[in-house]
């Protein structure tokens, strides 16, 4: 028996995705809440559900395994923008990361599950499904070690600006595996998830577009307020 839990958590207004977690309203609480009863949900249906195996095709594995990794990365530098950056707004879209993306690796772990199969080596070779050659620390979008150090060291302003430029380009890579998915993978619940991750990452990739061109700007009048002023 299949389950539900391919469908993101809705907002009473009806919007699907992160962005109504955002701008400002979510709090510690809220979140630990949100956190909680996903991964309650999550457990609840795995523990609950008929053993089954699905049939699968080298791009739904390929896929599910990959984009767990990737989105394993996200939910890393989500949680030290969370703890380093400055900007409320910023601080949200990191908590809207977390939330959805643990999401979405509880329904990869389910569907990975269900066809007979696990996350694999993590030292495999990744995007061989679509392709491409690649490991997995260098799939496209994946911040390096260095840059996940200089996250972890940045404070402020300039944290901030770096947890987006980083979160765009790893939403972009996860996009470009998407994609790929939700046209090549032949289970259609992983056809599905890909089209929902798609659709939300594009969304995010816009909104922190606009807050990265403000934060730019603050950061630029601040550096010709110090220098005028030394």
């Amino acid at each position: 028996m299949s389950s539900d839990v391919d469908t993101p958590p809705v907002h009473p207004s009806g919007r699907v995705g992160p962005a109504w977690l955002g701008h400002g309203w979510i709090g510690p609480i809220v979140l630990a809440a949100t956190l909680a009863f996903l991964a309650g949900a999550i457990g609840y249906v795995i523990a609950g559900s008929e053993t089954m195996t699905e049939p699968a095709s080298e791009a739904d594995i390929g896929f599910l395994r990959d984009m767990a990794d990737h989105h394993d990365q996200a939910v890393v530098m989500s949680i030290l923008a969370t703890e380093n950056a400055n900007d409320r707004t910023v601080r949200d879209f990191a908590r809207e990361v977390i939330i959805f993306q643990r999401y979405e690796l509880g329904i990869m772990d389910l569907l990975l599950d269900e066809m007979g199969s696990d996350r694999g080596d993590p030292e495999r070779r990744a995007m061989t499904w679509m392709g491409m050659d690649s490991s997995v620390a260098e799939m496209d979008g994946m911040a390096t070690e260095e840059q996940l150090e200089e996250l972890r060291t940045t404070t402020g302003l300039a944290a901030d600006i770096l947890f987006l430029e980083l979160m765009i380009e790893h939403h972009r890579g996860g996009l470009h595996m998407a994609e790929e998915a939700s046209r090549t993978a032949d289970n259609p619940r992983v056809r599905r998830l890909a089209e929902q991750i798609v659709a939300l990452q594009t969304g995010e990739i816009e909104e922190y577009q606009g807050v990265l061109k403000r934060l730019q700007a603050q950061q630029a009048a601040e550096a010709e307020a110090s220098v005028s002023g030394g």
